[in-house]
């Protein structure tokens, strides 16, 4: 699995067709009136700049009142918290946000909600509530025509499929939500799900459509300006040239990657980037610095609350300490990384790995 899917679940798309650009600037800061009233338009607007920080650092200020009073704000606020690694406060605002939109009759902030939800929910491994998150979220947004909501959780659904294996209908989904964008005249939506049709091209082993679907998501972030769709469109470009055989050019590309994630101060992301570098590394043969950098990594994944991105880079860990002749070590790391892929309903990958730990014990009865 790329874990960079459960990223893109989590980069909630929060702006509309028709949206006024605000600028950054307009945003007061800590040191001017923290009482005054707040837009919502100008923190989506940091929001979808990928300033998760910003938005945190801001809203801080403001009174819990004020914040449960506004059912949007309490949203941002949670979307932005969860962004910056703290999921549980993330979930008391989202939750928050969903049962005033509730009470309120605000359909379109109660589809957002839910699909905030449902990403928190993916994100700690728990696939079935996500899935009855984002369909909920989807029918009120097919109900109330908010297309760009439906794109968001149609994208959603595909890379869940993708998770649990099924590409075939990933890619039915990712179709509907490119259509779904279309119509709501969102062209970010659109790079988004070409990214995610590339992850699931390169899982079915199909790296030339994967590249070229990756290409497009890139060439779409660049024309949009924006960083944080950029630097998870070059990253997954990257781990696709990896699959293709160029670590070199792989390198250079999840390193623009990361100075652009911690230029966005985006820690949760800039750990993922980190896994793919560490991989990239590896297969450049500096075993050395890709040992370390996927160590490092496996922390930041506790430590953010990834249970996904830790499976993954204990995975990965795991092949290269047995290309290094560290079979047993390799052997202890795959079985706990299968084992919480199938805790967090990813059994396509819990098969993968099963594959992989089987040719090690047969090597080692060999060896005895």
């Amino acid at each position: 699995m790329d874990v960079s899917t459960s990223d893109a679940v989590m980069r909630y798309a929060e702006d509309g067709p028709g949206m006024k650009t605000v600028p950054v600037s307009a945003v007061p800061t800590a040191g001017e009136d923290c009482l005054s009233p707040v837009a919502p338009g100008v923190i989506r607007q940091l929001i979808e700049a990928g300033r998760f920080a910003e938005v945190v650092r801001f809203l801080r200020h403001q009174s819990f009142t004020r914040l449960e009073g506004s059912p949007e704000l309490a949203l941002l606020f949670g979307i932005a918290l969860a962004r910056i690694g703290r999921q549980k406060e993330g979930h008391h605002w989202s939750l928050t946000a969903l049962r005033g939109a509730q009470e309120r009759g605000l359909s379109d902030v109660e589809a957002r909600a839910f699909n905030a939800l449902g990403a928190l929910a993916f994100e700690a491994g728990d696939m079935v509530e996500a899935k009855e998150h984002w369909r909920k979220a989807r029918g009120i947004a097919m109900t109330i025509g908010d297309y760009a909501t439906v794109g968001r959780c149609s994208n959603n659904i595909g890379i869940l499929e993708n998770l649990v294996g099924q590409h075939a209908e990933a890619a039915g989904a990712y179709t509907v939500a490119i259509a779904a964008y279309e119509r709501a005249r969102f062209p970010h939506g659109m790079a988004e799900s070409q990214h995610n049709l590339a992850i699931t091209h390169r899982d079915r082993g199909r790296f030339r459509d994967a590249f070229e679907a990756a290409s497009r998501a890139v060439e779409g972030a660049r024309e949009l300006e924006d960083a944080e769709l950029l630097a998870r469109a070059v990253a997954g470009r990257a781990e696709i040239r990896i699959a293709m055989g160029d670590a070199a050019e792989a390198i250079r590309e999840i390193e623009e990657a990361l100075a652009l994630h911690r230029d966005l101060e985006d820690v949760v992301d800039e750990a993922e980037d980190l896994r793919i570098l560490g991989v990239a590394l590896a297969a450049s043969g500096d075993t050395d610095a890709a040992e370390a950098v996927l160590r490092d990594t496996i922390v930041r994944a506790l430590r953010f609350e990834r249970p996904l991105l830790h499976a993954a880079s204990r995975r990965d860990l795991a092949a290269l300490l047995r290309c290094r002749g560290r079979v047993d070590e390799a052997l202890v790391l795959a079985v706990a990384a299968r084992e919480q892929f199938e805790a967090c309903g990813a059994p396509a990958d819990a098969r993968k790995l099963q594959g992989v730990i089987d040719e090690m014990q047969a090597t080692q009865g060999n060896s005895l």
